[in-house]
């Protein structure tokens, strides 16, 4: 049986980290060291653990890779086979589809929805020393559709959407809608229901 599943009443952890308090979710025991947001620190943590709210899902975890000094703030729900990267924030209500990749630099805002398959990049040249590797910002309660690519250096607005399979290869100011490759705004027609208009 796989770490992170249940055995009968008792949990069967991840062994990796040497952190013997672990909170439990309804869904889940993590295999990763849990810390509160509010100053409760462990006292058997260092840098290099993951800072994870005891109030989010990770579902399958021993199927997600979450590396160290990163941030996830409450009630988040990561999906299987994603990857966090170091130093990685992620703030409060975030979804998180399965099949992600979210690599160093990369701030994601409250309340927003990065569906499956989406691969953000932080390297212009690849492979480059990480000095030379960009951030990316994601404002809040922004939405992106299954498998879009979110090129580096780039910086999405607040309550964004951007569709499915686009490429963001610019930054994206507040509350536009954005679909294509590359992708580009999508002004939607206006109805005028009494005249039967479409402009």
């Amino acid at each position: 049986m796989a770490h992170g599943q249940r055995a009968g009443n008792r949990a069967i952890l991840n062994t990796r980290f040497p952190c013997p308090i672990l909170k439990k979710s309804e869904a889940i025991v993590k295999p990763f060291p849990v810390f509160e947001l509010n100053g409760h620190f462990n006292p058997f943590s260092d840098h290099d653990f993951p800072w994870i709210h005891h109030t989010t899902k990770i579902w399958q975890p021993h199927l997600v890779n979450i590396y160290g000094n990163c941030i996830i703030g409450e009630r988040c729900n990561i999906g299987s086979f994603v990857e966090i990267g170091p130093g990685v924030e992620i703030g409060n209500d975030v979804r998180i589809g399965a099949f992600c990749f979210i690599p160093s630099g990369v701030k994601i805002g409250d309340d927003c929805f990065v569906g499956p398959g989406t691969i953000f990049t932080n390297d212009l040249y690849p492979p480059s020393h990480k000095e030379a590797w960009l951030p990316i910002v994601v404002g809040n309660k922004t939405s992106i559709g299954a498998g879009c690519v979110i090129l580096p250096g780039v910086t999405i607005g607040e309550r964004v959407m951007i569709g499915a399979g686009s490429v963001i290869s610019k930054n994206i100011p507040d509350g536009i809608r954005v679909v294509g490759n590359p992708a580009r705004r999508l002004i939607l027609p206006t109805i005028n229901c009494e005249k039967g208009i479409i402009g």
